[in-house]
């Protein structure tokens, strides 16, 4: 028994060291301690170099991690910094920790899961000191597999206090405090470090605990509260300085640059908006104006500053050493008797008293959406009318907004007015009302923002008039009088001057006196009508509308009348504003397919191209001459021109006089453009957030590559959109990505060094469908710091029962459709193609053999030429290079293939192999790699397309219940495009609906014919729909006769999908496992004839002529459908016929008589015959004799 347990026990010892073994040799040292610029000295918070063992704090740390491996098992690397430093978010890539688990970040431990090669190779990681203190020592330290740690070389901190404030000063306004007359003014202040996002770096946190102080006028106090880590107080009372202090340790490792206001900037770690009140009567003596703060009459200044801001950081160092931050130093005095708006510790806003009545000013023009004030409409950077762009506020034909008009009584004023009001005009024939306006109140108002109580009820009156005026001189010049003065034409229900349509002006009166500060912001609904004079304005036109102000000065009551002086120029605009015209506009989104990629590996990019046009049914667009382009910020990034679509227009960048890209002589990136031509879209319903129906274009999809010689770094890929008739900005600059730019990251991660990788194209989510031509791109390139000799790079073909667990590909197995190869660059050579025949399973053997991954032992190869017809039974492709691999070199092999046979259960893995032949003899220059970058695909199922022809015995155009199938009908799908048009069973199918009309091309399903119409042997077992474009067409029977009511386009995998066209849908776009319903045909017999037959008996000397209506009144296709129709000229015509009957239905017909002719006579009741026949014939004729007379 004891000799059993130590056998198991070597055995767990064994096992246990085999597991340790796969890792050896591990080593962590820094690549570098720093990134530019350096400083010119050393010291604290200083750095001279990257590679001088000193990192200043907020800077960059690479350590490069070198180790063996005897196993392509993933491994687990454990990486561990002191608390105060962090990992970079690039360590933990997909790139890096390629492994089971990738990689994870969790506080200052970094798990990294990586699938090695078997030999020696390096990855690198990246840490920041962040937080730790001067003269810190940081030593990271990294376990493999759960081993035992090893210590990675060590840096020194250098970091030094060095934080500054500012101030920026608004808010100033006058306000009542507990009945106290005065104003409140704000403080913006935030500590942080001047400069550049570089300028952080060496920066030292603040111990926690420091204090500053804010200077106050008399009588003066704060009205904000202090709350979280600060604290306030005011020991001294109103008046006296107040005391704030900081209860934490300050950071400076996630600062923010978005305090605009701040001046110089600054990038900011601490903000606070401190609120003070200061009375105008400090001393509460109306008598003695001489105390006063403010007096009335003057020019005087709310002033505070802040001092005392001499904080320790937490190694103990004082800011700024022996000095001081800027107006920090205890004898430094700030003005008082002059606006100081931004500073470092000074706040000094002026309070203009001269004023003896109010000034009413109006807000400037504000456009939005209608949902909410601070919702700009779409491609406008900001809510400001005509603010930046001129075209920003373009409006397309149906699309509605919001216009604001407003004003406000300036705080340098003094009293209340009386009756004030505004009046808005607009043409209705460009622009009309979409609703009901509304005005809004606000105590303290500069911009329509700000007013944001709803005035209701007797607080205002709101009229409308729908006067004309020829021109928009006339509209400015007019005069609308004031709300509720009673003149004519102007009224408070819009119906009562023609409904919303018919309004050209609009004018309120708020009923309350308008206080010092307050304002009145009146918003209008609108929307750009779509009538012929509106849709003929040329693309830009200005469509433009004005605005007056009207109120009374309560101190002397003179009335104000303020016409509009807008001119519809650029700018921003007041007393009216504007909008552009445009049929359409154009966007676009880019995605990066993968998070990060290493060097000499893709990514896929897709770019998917929207039009947006009129949201009103019938009023179509064009977007002109659409392109697109996208272009990155170096070469290091390039596109792969064989992944591009046939539209691209690709120029490649300037790689220098070495011909290889991503090295220092590269000058300018390349770019590529990619011609869409002109997009129609249908006007319809708006869609969110576009402001219009849409259109999404096919996506532009092409693989981008991360040369051989790229870093770890994060490279922008920058994409644009145009059209010839859209005129919004390019480039707006607000950072939304409602303009026509976006961007997106291309991260790279992984070191740099001899690889060949594989990637696929032409697969959604990993999965591709039958017969669906899809691509595997071998990226190879050699980063490494050796030269290799000529290379060889092998793609031995999936085979059912291969090394890599294939399965499932069928009889059809694959078929190669195209071959592509180039290196780089012209300056590195040329590819040669080749292919084999050789049995899949002969050339797997061979490659594997050590020493024979180049394919040059037990295979035939035969080299292929561009543009020649591949054979069919290619079993594997080589590609080899014409010169020897030399540092920076790269290329591309593509390979585009299809599986005809392909389901949901096949699954197929494909992996690269290469060799180097020597370079110059030398044995370390062969690069090896065996069966790697593996890359898996599933199958997807073929697809299903459903529908039904049925009668539509009530017309509706939908299948009810009780509406019976259209049987015998014949059912063809037919491929127009795209992967089904080389489907193995065909490219056109049919058949006969079943007895309730319904018909379902599905896979297996049975009673499908290889034929259009249904004829031959039906196949045995349908493989099913193929991706493509389908055209649906239906075929009735000749008896009995019917005609197409309705063609109803069906969805596939809930989305719409195809164009009806009388007994046809064409442009289906199935997808593989996709489901298409609802494509259905709703037909109906033909509509008879009620032929009426009028009898009449007229007395003596009554001729005529007479007019008779008859109305029949039918059970189909609903209860009470009505039709009628006239006999005119009656005797001399008897008959008329009754058209649009439905077949089937059962009627009555009646009679309207028309006056008598003749005073002495009337009408006697009609009698009418019976139906003949009594229901409606398919198509036919029914007759009914009228009989009446007029009697004395």
């Amino acid at each position: 028994m004891l000799s059993i347990i130590r056998v198991f026990m070597m055995v767990l010892m064994f096992a246990a060291a085999t597991a340790q073994a796969a890792i050896s040799g591990v080593s962590l040292t820094i690549l570098s301690d720093g990134t530019t610029p350096f400083d010119a000295s050393s010291g604290a918070g200083l750095d001279t170099s990257a590679n001088n063992g000193i990192v200043r704090t907020l800077d960059k740390i690479t350590y490069r991690i070198n180790y063996s491996s005897s196993s392509t098992a993933s491994s687990k690397f454990v990486f561990t910094l002191p608390a105060g430093a962090s990992w970079d978010s690039t360590s933990s890539a997909s790139s890096v920790c390629t492994g089971t688990g990738g990689g994870t970040i969790s506080g200052t431990t970094l798990t990294c899961n990586r699938i090695p090669v078997v030999g020696t190779e390096s990855f690198t990681v990246s840490a920041y000191a962040n937080t730790l203190a001067n003269g810190t020592v940081l030593t990271p330290t990294v376990a493999v597999d759960n081993g035992t740690a090893v210590s990675g070389s060590s840096v020194t901190v250098s970091a030094a206090p060095k934080a500054t404030t500012r101030t920026y000063n608004n808010g100033l306004a006058p306000a009542t405090v507990g009945g106290v007359a005065g104003y409140t003014g704000t403080i913006n202040f935030g500590i942080g470090i001047s400069g550049t996002t570089s300028d952080i770096r060496g920066a030292e946190s603040l111990a926690t605990g420091f204090t500053f102080k804010i200077s106050t006028m008399p009588g003066s106090y704060l009205t904000s509260t202090c709350s979280g880590a600060t604290s306030c107080s005011q020991p001294g009372g109103p008046g006296t300085p107040i005391t704030v202090t900081v209860n934490q340790q300050l950071n400076f490792n996630s600062t923010s640059s978005g305090y605009a206001f701040f001046s110089p900037s600054l990038n900011v770690a601490y903000y606070n908006a401190f609120t003070l009140f200061t009375p105008i009567d400090p001393n509460n003596t109306p008598a003695n104006t001489a105390d006063d703060n403010f007096p009335l009459g003057s020019i005087t200044y709310f002033h505070n500053q802040v001092s005392g801001f001499d904080p320790n950081s937490i190694s103990g160092q004082s800011n700024f050493g022996t000095g001081y931050a800027n107006e920090m130093d205890p004898s430094y005095v700030c003005g008082s008797t002059s606006s100081i708006i931004n500073a470092y510790a000074c706040s000094s806003l002026t309070v203009d008293r001269t004023q003896t009545k109010p000034i009413i000013q109006p807000i400037f023009s504000v456009v939005s959406e209608q949902d909410s004030i601070s919702n700009a409409l779409y491609g406008d950077d900001n809510t400001m009318n005509n603010g930046n762009y001129a075209y920003s506020e373009s409006v397309l034909p149906g699309q509605t907004f919001m216009a604001y008009a407003g004003l406000y009584s300036q705080n340098n004023g003094y009293g209340t007015a009386s009756n004030v009001g505004q009046c808005f005009l607009f043409d209705n024939n460009l622009i009309k009302l979409d609703g009901t306006p509304t005005v809004k109140y606000g105590p303290s108002v500069v911009s329509a923002q700000s007013a944001t109580t709803l005035l209701t009820g007797s607080d205002l009156v709101l009229e409308y008039t729908s006067q004309t005026f020829a021109t928009d001189a006339d509209r400015k010049a007019a005069n609308c009088g004031v709300a509720g003065d009673g003149a004519s034409g102007w009224s408070t229900d819009p119906t009562a001057v023609g409904g919303l349509s018919a309004v050209t002006a609009v004018r309120y009166k708020y009923t309350q006196l308008l206080n010092v500060g307050a304002g009145l912001a009146l918003a209008m609904p609108l929307e750009r009508t779509t009538n012929a004079t509106s849709l003929a304005l040329s693309d830009g036109t200005v469509i433009p509308w004005f605005w007056q102000n009207n109120y009374t000065t309560d101190s002397d009551a003179q009335v104000h009348y303020d016409k509009s002086s807008y001119t519809s120029a650029s700018g921003p605009a007041q007393r009216g504003g504007r909008i552009t015209t445009q049929p359409i506009k154009v966007r676009e989104t880019t995605v990066v397919g993968s998070s990060s990629i290493a060097p000499s590996t893709q990514t896929s990019i897709t770019i998917t191209p929207r039009v947006i046009g009129a949201s009103v049914a019938g009023v179509d667009g064009v977007a002109k001459n659409v392109v697109v382009t996208a272009k990155f910020q170096d070469n290091c990034v390039i596109p792969v021109e064989s992944s591009l679509p046939a539209n691209a227009t690709y120029t490649a960048g300037n790689y220098g006089t070495d011909g290889i890209p991503c090295t220092s002589d590269d000058g300018t990136a390349g770019s590529v453009s990619f011609a869409v031509g002109d997009v129609t879209v249908a006007g319809g319903t708006a869609v969110a957030p576009y402001g219009g129906s849409t259109a999404t274009l096919t996506p532009i999809t092409f693989n981008a590559l991360a040369v051989a010689t790229a870093s770890t770094s994060t490279k922008v890929l920058t994409t644009t959109i145009s059209s010839t008739n859209d005129l919004t900005p390019l480039l707006d600059g607000s950072g939304t990505t409602e303009d026509r730019t976006e961007t997106a990251n291309v991260v790279i991660n992984g070191a740099a060094a001899f690889t060949a990788s594989k990637t696929t194209t032409g697969v959604t989510g990993g999965k591709v469908g039958p017969n669906e031509i899809f691509g595997y791109t071998i990226n190879f390139g050699n980063g490494g710091s050796t030269n290799s000799g000529i290379g060889y790079f092998v793609d031995v073909l999936p085979f059912d029962g291969d090394d890599n667990g294939t399965t499932g590909l069928g009889t059809g197995k694959f078929e190669v459709t195209s071959l592509a190869a180039s290196m780089s660059t012209s300056a590195m050579g040329t590819l040669t193609i080749q292919y084999s025949t050789d049995a899949s399973a002969t050339v797997q053997a061979a490659i594997k053999v050590a020493g024979q991954e180049d394919g040059n032992t037990g295979i035939n190869w035969t080299t292929y030429t561009t543009g020649a017809t591949i054979p069919t039974g290619i079993t594997a492709i080589r590609f080899v290079t014409s010169n020897p691999m030399l540092i920076g070199y790269s290329g591309t092999g593509t390979i585009n293939l299809k599986a005809p046979t392909i389901n949901s259960t096949s699954k197929f893995t494909n992996t690269v192999w290469a060799r180097t032949d020597l370079y110059q003899g030398d044995p370390s220059s062969t690069q090896v790699i065996r069966s790697g970058s593996a890359v898996t695909i599933q199958g997807l199922d073929p697809s299903t397309l459903r529908g039904r022809v049925f009668l539509d015995t009530n017309a509706n155009g939908t299948y009810d219940a009780g509406e019976s199938g259209l049987t015998s009908t014949i059912v063809k799908i037919q491929c127009t495009a795209g992967a089904c048009l080389t489907a193995p069973q065909g490219t056109v199918f049919s058949m006969v609906v079943d007895s309730a009309g319904g018909y379902a091309f599905a896979p297996n399903a049975t009673g499908i014919f290889a034929s259009a119409d249904g004829s031959g042997t039906a196949l045995s077992a349908f493989q099913g729909v193929l991706s493509g474009t389908w055209t649906i067409t239906e075929t009735p029977p000749a008896s009995p006769t019917t005609a197409i009511s309705t063609t109803s386009v069906g969805t596939i995998n809930g989305t719409t999908s195809g164009i009806a066209s009388g007994r046809s849908i064409t442009s289906v776009a199935m997808v593989s496992n996709g489901i298409g319903i609802n494509y259905n045909f709703a037909e109906r017999f033909l509509d008879g004839t009620i032929e009426v037959t009028k009898e009449l008996t007229l007395p003596t000397g009554i001729t005529g002529p007479l007019s008779f209506t008859f109305k029949a009144t039918c059970d189909l296709p609903v209860a009470n459908t009505q039709k009628t129709a006239t006999l005119s000229d009656y005797p001399t015509n008897t008959k008329v016929s009754i058209t649009g009957i439905a077949a089937g239905a059962t009627c009555t017909v009646s009679e309207t008589l028309p006056s008598s002719p003749d005073t002495k006579y009337f009408w006697e009741t009609p009698v009418f015959s019976a139906l003949s026949p009594s229901t409606m014939p398919n198509g036919g004729t029914q007759t009914v004799t009228a009989t009446n007379k007029l009697s004395p």
